[in-house]
């Protein structure tokens, strides 16, 4: 069984329905089809944009809610994320949309099969607050249901833009930084009464073109010269 979510200032076209059936259906992994949407000022009834949001990836929801209606999606992970939140006073779509990602994959659809009416009234700052402060909480959330502890967001000090927030990874300068340090190996060769080979055997390792390593002989009992082979390299990367 399938949910299409609406809003009441939602018209649908007559075949929405049946395109995102079709491909929802699909695609077994798919949790949710959505689709692109025409705006429509509620005033004057104008033409307003074609609401393409973006190709949907989950680094994209973690910041802002590019999942646009109408919204098709699985009856069965509703259930498994707990449907929408009853705890949030707005912004219930992009926290139930954050958690549906989790658990299927998400697909959509190129075609315009809505059309929206909008408000373009200005929330006053109370409101823009509170809605502010949902997203980052949010947010926030979805980093600790993924384990993300090194990520974090935070606002941006502009009084002209209050929806502004930065999302970020505080170990990427350390990562970046670590990415280009060369990777330290211990190379093991382990012996036994294997005399006659093991000088070719420390000679190819001592030369690799790669200089970032140490080598590790390790003795299972030798009873042949073993211990003086090794001796004749004085090299201070072999430890026996």
């Amino acid at each position: 069984m399938y949910i299409l979510q609406l809003d009441s200032d939602d018209e649908i076209s007559p075949n929405a329905l049946e395109e995102l059936l079709d491909r929802i259906t699909s695609d077994p992994y798919l949790s949710c089809v959505y689709a692109c949407s025409r705006l429509q000022d509620s005033i004057t009834d104008e033409d307003l944009e074609v609401q393409h949001d973006y190709d949907f990836s989950r680094k994209a929801l973690i910041s802002q809610m590019i999942v646009s209606r109408p919204r098709l999606f699985s009856k069965r992970d509703w259930s498994r994320v707990k449907g929408f939140s009853e705890e949030l006073e707005n912004f219930l779509d992009f926290d139930f949309f954050q958690k549906l990602s989790e658990v299927g994959n998400f697909l959509k659809c190129p075609q315009v099969l809505n059309t929206r009416r909008v408000n373009q009234k200005i929330l006053p700052f109370n409101e823009q607050r509170l809605q502010l402060n949902n997203r980052v909480s949010i947010i926030r959330s979805s980093f600790n249901r993924l384990n993300l502890s090194s990520w974090e967001v935070e606002e941006h000090k502009s009084v002209y833009d209050m929806n502004a927030l930065k999302v970020s990874n505080k170990l990427t300068s350390n990562k970046t930084h670590q990415a280009k340090q060369e990777p330290f190996i211990s190379v093991v060769i382990i012996t036994k009464n294997r005399a006659n080979l093991l000088p070719d055997a420390i000679r190819s390792t001592l030369n690799q073109t790669y200089s970032k390593f140490e080598l590790l002989i390790i003795d299972d009992g030798s009873t042949d010269e073993t211990n003086m082979i090794v001796a004749n390299f004085s090299d201070e990367r072999i430890r026996y």
